[in-house]
């Protein structure tokens, strides 16, 4: 999961995600309910894999516009 080497983490918490984003943690609480947002619960825990915000970012510069987390996934043709 972590990898206490090179500090990089493969989850992180909807914390983490909320500062990460700049928004705050209910934001990210709303979205995950919704089902708009990816993230695993496990008990009352909910992680939120470090890979989706890399997509975010990724898509967004490579289309030049703002991406939903619901859209990663999704052929963009359709």
């Amino acid at each position: 999961m972590n990898d206490p080497k090179d500090g990089s983490c493969d989850w992180l918490t909807v914390a983490e995600v909320a500062s990460a984003l700049h928004v705050s943690r209910m934001t990210i609480y709303r979205e995950i309910s919704a089902n708009r947002f990816p993230a695993l619960r496990i008990g009352r825990r909910i992680l939120v894999p470090a890979r989706v915000l890399d997509q975010l970012a990724d898509t967004a510069l490579a289309t030049g516009t703002s991406v939903s987390p619901e859209a990663l996934g999704q052929d963009s043709s359709t």
